[in-house]
């Protein structure tokens, strides 16, 4: 999971290695509780590009995670305002 920032927001890209039937990406906040889920459903392999815009969320510290199958990656973020 790979991010790259703009003034209009995040995309955030991710590898599939294989076709997954339930792929979730959640936003959760530094206490651990899901502020927004970003992504959820059936994804073929490969790049998938999904923008996300920070403006819901306040200045802090938020954790990506990503499940697929029986993996799950997290990611770190700090949004700025």
């Amino acid at each position: 999971m790979t991010m790259n920032l703009s003034r209009l927001g995040i995309l955030l890209s991710v590898l599939l290695a294989a076709a997954e039937a339930g792929c979730r990406l959640t936003l959760y906040n530094i206490l651990g509780q899901p502020v927004a889920e970003l992504a959820r459903g059936s994804f073929s392999a490969g790049t998938h590009r999904l923008p996300w815009s920070s403006e819901s969320v306040g200045t802090g510290i938020y954790f990506l995670r990503l499940q697929s199958g029986a993996q799950t990656r997290t990611a770190k973020v700090v949004a700025l305002k």
